[in-house]
């Protein structure tokens, strides 16, 4: 089963530890030969397991997808580690959904700010972040290694009125 509008049904909850396969399977479809390894994907769990929200997939076999926050240890910030939206599930508002829902958990915790990293020529994922409030702040060559760019885009959380309303159709249990 694909996903279709029935996806909006499906509740954003935390990630469980019996989950990390289906995480990385779903990192990997996402993300490619820029997925986390399996032991990278267990220290984040075990470091961030308060921020790591998923959804499951309608066919009842791995998830939808994920968002990941980490607050820094500093206290003055936070990063979006990861967001991942699988491809039989995109176009639905759930990318928006999640990231919005890891937003508000990081603001309730005191966060002032997240940064993030993206694609400089992911059009797609910049104007999804750019509706929730990211601008982009710098631009870095080889970010990741030769021919990884990233696009810094950064979100303060202080501003009241920043994260917008649900989607009309949105239900979360």
């Amino acid at each position: 089963m694909s996903c279709d509008k029935t996806i909006v049904e499906t509740g954003i909850r935390p990630a469980g530890l019996d989950e990390l396969e289906a995480l990385g399977d779903l990192d990997i479809k996402v993300f490619g030969k820029l997925a986390y390894p399996p032991f990278v994907l267990r220290q984040l769990f075990d470091m961030y397991r308060a921020y790591w929200l998923v959804v499951e997939h309608p066919s009842g076999d791995g998830l939808a997808g994920y968002s990941l926050g980490a607050p820094t240890p500093d206290g003055t910030g936070a990063w979006l580690l990861g967001l991942a939206v699988a491809p039989d599930c995109r176009k639905l508002g759930l990318g928006e959904r999640l990231t919005v829902k890891s937003l508000a958990l990081l603001r309730s915790r005191g966060v002032p700010k997240v940064s993030l990293t993206v694609e400089p020529t992911n059009d797609v994922a910049i104007a999804l972040y750019r509706r929730v409030g990211f601008a982009i702040t710098a631009v870095h060559a080889d970010y990741f290694g030769p021919g990884e760019d990233r696009a810094i885009m950064t979100c303060p959380l202080t501003r009241a009125g920043l994260i917008p309303a649900p989607r009309p159709g949105f239900r979360e249990r």
